[in-house]
């Protein structure tokens, strides 16, 4: 049984799950890659979790340090490689230390101290009367008639491998391959989670508008003034090398919107560094059109050493 937190997210890549937050990054996987090993093994509950109530359990298994490189016959790691490395403090849980059939706990937090025990005490056997206990193989089951398949399937964001389920609120100040702007009190930012390490796209709300940002460089790339000594400039001076793009509705309803509305156009302004590399502002067209020009006259160049780049929201 896995204790996962409100506010948390239970992601699951073939036979490894892994609980994300802001902090850390904790991740389970079946030592032999037996994928449905894992799914019949683990459960996830809202909660707090208590001890087997049926007695089984607890005191047959095992936790010892693991070393060496984890066992990956499924190929599986490298799209999930928090905590589970080589060089990663990793445990293995199992019947005793000779079962290749353990299960592999590492996370992005682990140190090889007492401290690590915070996370491994998360990890418990089933409690199959647990009204709040959802099997992971409920999460793989296609049949909303089945009870608890409707259950994971209500209780899925599709999102959360990479977001938080709530937005950052403002006021704030963001930067982006060196460009900042601030958000005021009533908008809200949505970025990855902070331990996943990923450049991936952001989204500011403001207002009924929501803007994409998306940066694409090589290694660390940061876009900046014509004149370095300038940090005054506005970023939309970029605009002589500059890709501003109108794309048209694609239709009326689903997938692109509510059913019976048409969508909106959507405009995409990118700031250049080199041809195929920059950052890219996309944004509703129509009578949203002009909340995000708006928003783009808030831009700002800054400096690496800014010190509101180095605020942590």
């Amino acid at each position: 049984m896995i204790d996962v937190a409100e506010g948390e997210a239970l992601h699951i890549v073939g036979d490894i799950a892994r609980v994300i937050n802001d902090r850390e990054v904790l991740a389970i996987k079946f030592a032999n890659s037996r994928y449905y090993s894992l799914i019949d093994t683990l459960g996830m509950k809202k909660g707090k979790i208590g001890q087997n109530r049926n007695g089984a359990g607890p005191a047959k298994m095992t936790m010892r340090r693991f070393n060496g490189a984890t066992p990956d016959a499924g190929d599986t790691i490298s799209y999930a490689p928090h905590g589970l490395n080589v060089g990663d403090v990793r445990y293995a849980l199992g019947a005793s230390d000779e079962s290749d059939n353990a299960l592999i706990i590492g996370a992005s937090s682990f140190d090889g101290s007492d401290k690590d025990k915070r996370l491994l005490d998360r990890i418990r056997h089933p409690d199959t009367k647990s009204p709040d206990c959802l099997p992971l193989s409920a999460v793989f089951n296609s049949d909303l008639n089945d009870g608890e398949a409707k259950r994971a399937y209500d209780l899925a964001n599709h999102g959360a491998d990479i977001y938080p389920p709530v937005p950052d609120p403002g006021p704030q100040f963001r930067c982006q391959a060196g460009i900042g702007f601030a958000l005021e009190k009533g908008e809200s930012l949505l970025r990855p989670w902070r331990p996943l390490g990923v450049d991936g796209e952001i989204y500011v709300n403001t207002g009924d508008t929501r803007i994409k940002i998306e940066q694409r460089f090589y290694n660390k790339e940061r876009l900046g003034p014509g004149d370095p000594a300038d940090m005054t400039e506005h970023p939309m001076s970029m605009l002589r090398k500059t890709e501003v793009t109108y794309y048209p509705s694609r239709g009326i309803g689903p997938p692109y919107a509510e059913p019976g509305v048409p969508e909106l156009g959507n405009w995409a302004v990118k700031l250049i560094e080199s041809y195929n590399y920059g950052v890219t502002f996309s944004f509703p067209a129509s009578e949203k059109t002009a909340a995000g020009f708006r928003f783009l006259e808030r831009l700002q160049f800054v400096k690496e050493d800014d010190p509101r780049c180095a605020l942590k929201h």
